[in-house]
């Protein structure tokens, strides 16, 4: 697994007032100056292809009443799909964490233990899978 990077350097804009603007946000301390020119950048999103715009929230709890709130606008029945976790093992077939580390592991992983679809929802993949 490769080590997680930071990226420093801002490429794409350079307005160095909105460079403030989006460091800000991104350490969760918005300057009082900063706050009107956030609202007035707030506006309908139209789109036409039929998939919404990706929703970023700071929590976990955020995250899943948005998801809730998506998928019961869906009238179709809803799907639970549970995960089927094991851990890995190493080279001489031996799991390497203990079933307790393992949930520990899991517990502060984006992915959930059980996931509930509808036909129609919108899903976004949190973690690429290898080819089989």
């Amino acid at each position: 697994m490769d080590a997680p990077m930071t990226l420093k350097r801002v490429f794409r804009q350079q307005n160095q007032a909105f460079i403030e603007m989006l460091n800000d946000m991104r350490r969760g301390q918005i300057s009082e100056q900063f706050i009107p020119k956030f609202h007035q950048l707030s506006r309908a999103i139209v789109y036409d292809d039929g998939i919404g715009p990706t929703e970023l929230y700071p929590t976990r709890n955020e995250v899943e009443k948005a998801n809730n709130t998506h998928l019961a606008q869906i009238k179709e029945n809803a799907i639970s799909f549970e995960a089927m976790d094991r851990p890995g093992l190493d080279e001489d077939g031996e799991p390497r964490v203990t079933l307790q580390e393992m949930e520990r592991l899991l517990d502060r992983l984006v992915a959930l233990p059980t996931v509930v679809l509808k036909t129609g929802a919108q899903v976004m993949l949190i973690k690429a899978r290898p080819q089989f």
